[in-house]
C-alpha cells in the first residue's frame, strides 16, 4: 500500500509511504517514508519541496502517481524498488495551464493519467471563470522509463457549473470507454445561505455533482447529456 505521507497543511509530507500488509493485516510494516524530487532520492528534482496529497498506482504497480496540492503539480515516482522511491517526472499544472492539482486516476496501460484541475471560485467567478474540471496527460515517457521523461498534455474539460474537482475514474459501458469525474463542491462560494441563493439566482447547482464524460476521442472528451 502506497500513501502520501502524514496529513500537514491539508497535505502529505514530501515523499510517499509505502507500508506492507503482507501476513497480519493487523500490524502492517513500514518499508520506506523517503521524501523525494529534492535530489535526495536519486530522481529528477521537481522544483518546490513536493507535498503529497491523492495519488495512484499504476496498474503494473511500478510507477505511484501523486497530485501536489500546495504546487499545483503532478508527478511519476518510481516505486519498482519500493523501499527507494524516487522522483522521475513532473508537471506543473500552473505554469503549465494555468490551473491547479488534486486527485487522478491511471488507465490500465499506465500512458495517460487523468488528472483533476480543482477551484474554488469568488463571488465574482461564479458562472464565469472555467477553471474546474480535468485535463488528460500523456505517460507514456514515464511508463517507458525513459530518459529524462515528460508528462504531455492533451485536452482539458472545464466548466463553470461546479468547483472543487476532486477524482477520476475511468471505466467502460458496453466496450467504450468513459470518464467519470466528481466535484467535491458545488458551483457557488460556499453552502452558505446568501452564497446558495446567489448561485440558484444564477442557473447553477450550490452542490457538488457527478459527470461522465465520453473518452472515444480523447483530445476532445465530451459530456454526456444528462
Amino acid at each position: 500500500m502506497v500513501g502520501s505521507g502524514s496529513f500537514s497543511r491539508r497535505c502529505g509530507g514530501s515523499g510517499p509511504r509505502a507500508t506492507s500488509l503482507t501476513g497480519d493485516c493487523r500490524s502492517p510494516r513500514l518499508l520506506s517514508s523517503i521524501p523525494v524530487g529534492i535530489r535526495t532520492d536519486g530522481g529528477v528534482v521537481v522544483g518546490s519541496a513536493p507535498l503529497g496529497h491523492e495519488g495512484m498506482v499504476s496498474g503494473d504497480g511500478l510507477t505511484y502517481y501523486v497530485g501536489d496540492w500546495i504546487n499545483s503539480t503532478y508527478r511519476g515516482v518510481d516505486i519498482t524498488n519500493i523501499s527507494k522511491p524516487k522522483a522521475i517526472a513532473s508537471f506543473n499544472m500552473k505554469t503549465e495551464l494555468g490551473l491547479a492539482a488534486h486527485g487522478l486516476s491511471v488507465s490500465a496501460d499506465g500512458n495517460r493519467i487523468y488528472a483533476t484541475a480543482p477551484f474554488n471560485p469568488t463571488a465574482a467567478d461564479v458562472g464565469v471563470t472555467m477553471k474546474n474540471g480535468f485535463v488528460v496527460l500523456d505517460t507514456s515517457e514515464v511508463q517507458a522509463r525513459k530518459p529524462n521523461a515528460k508528462i504531455k498534455h492533451i485536452s482539458s474539460s472545464l466548466y463553470t457549473d461546479g468547483a472543487g474537482a476532486q477524482h477520476t475514474i475511468a471505466v467502460k459501458v458496453g466496450g467504450k470507454p468513459y470518464m467519470v469525474m466528481v466535484d467535491e463542491l458545488g458551483s457557488g462560494v460556499s453552502e452558505q445561505a446568501s452564497d446558495v441563493t446567489d448561485t440558484c439566482s444564477k442557473g447553477l447547482t450550490p452542490f457538488p455533482m457527478t459527470r461522465i464524460f465520453d473518452m472515444a476521442d480523447e483530445t476532445k472528451p465530451a459530456l454526456c447529456p444528462s
